[in-house]
């Protein structure tokens, strides 16, 4: 994970204007919205596949692993926009920095997921 971050946030130091164009708010101009759309779907189904490797989804009772991995992809996803564009708002922050803190607070949720035999509401108190 924290590869792929590295990579993720090498990119964003690089082209920031790009991250904005694909990650940041949905444009309003209606010939861009296509492509940025097709970002975030792109980000959305490669954070999915990852999330179907792992042999262990520790989900609530009722909720299928398909539906467990899709909603875990887009917490994970803007999860790291959100921290990019918190990032770019605050450039004294080092890349090493915010790519540790990225990649703990990602890691601290889906740790317990990841682990847990049974499903999550035996864990509800």
């Amino acid at each position: 994970m924290r590869h792929t971050l590295s990579l993720i946030f090498g990119w964003i130091e690089r082209n920031g204007v790009g991250w904005r164009l694909l990650f940041g708010e949905p444009p309003a101009d209606p010939a861009v919205a296509p492509a940025h759309q097709r970002g975030q779907d792109d980000a959305s189904a490669a954070l999915t596949a990852l999330l179907h490797r792992i042999p262990h989804l520790g989900l609530p009772s009722g909720l299928s692993r398909d539906q467990g991995a899709a909603a875990l992809a887009e917490a994970t996803k803007w999860t790291v926009n959100a921290m990019a564009s918190w990032w770019l708002r605050n450039p004294e922050v080092t890349r090493p920095q915010i790519e540790a803190l990225t990649a703990d607070l990602i890691w601290r949720g889906l740790h317990g997921l990841t682990t847990t035999e049974g499903n999550h509401d035996e864990h509800d108190n």
